[in-house]
């Protein structure tokens, strides 16, 4: 067991370096707030539709809803390792572009400790910034032009490591909390050009933020069987209702500023540093939001997910700014069927599912509201003690209103769920 747990640890960190050294995203949408968000969901809930707060599973790992630990199943453990390849598609109503990102997502383990008792470790992106934004532009001084160009570049993101407990006080009840270390690093610089004949001033600003901090996450799940009259033995529909909040959080900030100036003229240059200063007393926020959540399962063959979430971005500052944002809510509706899980018929053991999801985002960019929508699909193929999950996005962001930029995306995920047998004595006869 000790080697176990050791082995989660040092791939947690693994994952850490490498989703570090990792651009997660290329929007410009990113600029602002803490970057892009990302969906807390595994390759499960990614592919029915972005829902799970009201959604558990014994062989899987739910973060959305702490709640859910506690389904686990006696002496399993489970690994859940996912990845993603996103092709976007930029438009403007002048010109497009496209980029390719690939991206290790998470490791996340968890077991059960008591058959009320359920825990859950691991480590998850919150959100990822990655921009590059051009504008040029020429005022007419006296006898000639000035021209002005200006760069805005970003990198980095925010990342979370979390332990979570749930447990079952009561029959069909479970509570459970989620406490997260967040981390990470985010470089937004700034470069100014103005130049005129014989004459060129740079102004290079830039800004590197290092956050560290915690918070939570509460979640609640009640979970019941309704029978047929015919056969009380087996349950007809097994529903769940799930419930999450996750209060505002500030995180700790630190601002390293830098500030150059470099002219040119005549063949002369000249470089002065205006600012090399650290703020150490930065925060950044993360809004309260609240989840609700409805599945049902029918006949031990499919089951139908509903999520609405709502965020209170609207007071909250990152990095001494509020960048205009506004309180989002996000809508998502998912199905999987199986026919039979534990069939010895392998095709009757794999799992289909598909979704669809919408939300108006935290982004209102020259009165214009920034929405997302989209469309999943996946398919869950059970190897040995674990399960491949497959998925497929389809997905749209944004608006080329108002000199805006419009995403069109196709992301691809790859999900592993390994689940182990521990803490039973071996036998010999």
């Amino acid at each position: 067991m000790i080697r176990k747990i050791f082995t989660s640890v040092v791939l947690i960190l693994l994952t850490a370096v490498i989703l570090k050294a990792q651009l997660s995203t290329s929007s410009p949408y990113s600029r602002f707030g803490i970057g892009d968000l990302s969906f807390n969901g595994l390759g499960r809930e990614v592919t029915m539709g972005h829902t799970g707060v009201g959604n558990q599973n014994p062989y899987h790992i739910n973060p959305i809803n702490p709640a859910s630990y506690s389904a686990f199943i006696p002496n399993n453990f489970i690994f859940e390792l996912g990845a993603m390849h996103k092709f976007t598609n930029f438009a403007t109503s002048e010109n497009s572009w496209y980029t390719n990102n690939t991206n290790l997502n998470y490791f996340i383990a968890g077991f059960s400790i008591k058959p009320w008792w359920g825990t859950s470790f691991g480590l998850q992106p919150i959100s990822s910034v990655g921009y590059q934004i051009f504008s040029s532009d020429s005022l007419f001084v006296d006898d000639g032009y000035t021209n002005i160009e200006e760069l805005y570049k970003g990198d980095g993101g925010l990342n979370r490591f979390y332990w979570g407990n749930s447990f079952q006080p009561i029959k069909n009840l479970s509570i459970g909390a989620n406490i997260s270390y967040i981390f990470g690093s985010v470089d937004r610089n700034t470069e100014t050009l103005v130049y005129e004949t014989n004459f060129t001033s740079t102004l290079s600003e830039k800004h590197r933020y290092l956050i560290k901090g915690f918070n939570y996450k509460l979640g609640m799940q009640f979970c019941d069987s309704i029978y047929t009259k015919k056969d009380t033995a087996n349950a007809k529909f097994i529903y769940t209702l799930g419930l999450t909040f996750e209060n505002k959080s500030k995180i700790n900030s630190f601002d390293t500023k830098e500030v150059i100036r470099l002219i040119k003229m005549n063949g002369n240059s000249f470089k002065d540093t205006l600012v090399n200063d650290t703020i150490d007393h930065g925060k950044i926020s993360l809004p309260q939001s609240v989840g609700l959540g409805f599945s049902v399962k029918y006949n031990q063959k499919l089951t139908i997910c509903a999520d609405y979430t709502i965020e209170n971005w609207s007071n909250v500052l990152n990095f001494g700014d509020n960048f205009n944002l506004v309180n989002s809510s996000s809508l998502g509706l998912g199905f999987e069927f199986c026919n039979n899980e534990f069939s010895t018929i392998y095709r009757k053991t794999i799992r289909y599912r598909f979704g669809t999801y919408y939300q108006n985002t935290s982004l209102d960019l020259n009165s214009q509201l920034i929405k997302q929508y989209g469309i999943t699909a996946g398919i869950g193929i059970p190897v040995k003690s674990s399960i491949i999950n497959l998925g497929l996005e389809f997905g749209t962001r944004g608006t080329t209103t108002a000199n805006l930029v419009k995403e069109n995306f196709i992301m691809f995920n790859l999900n592993v769920s390994i689940y182990d047998m521990w803490f039973v004595k071996s036998k010999f006869y």
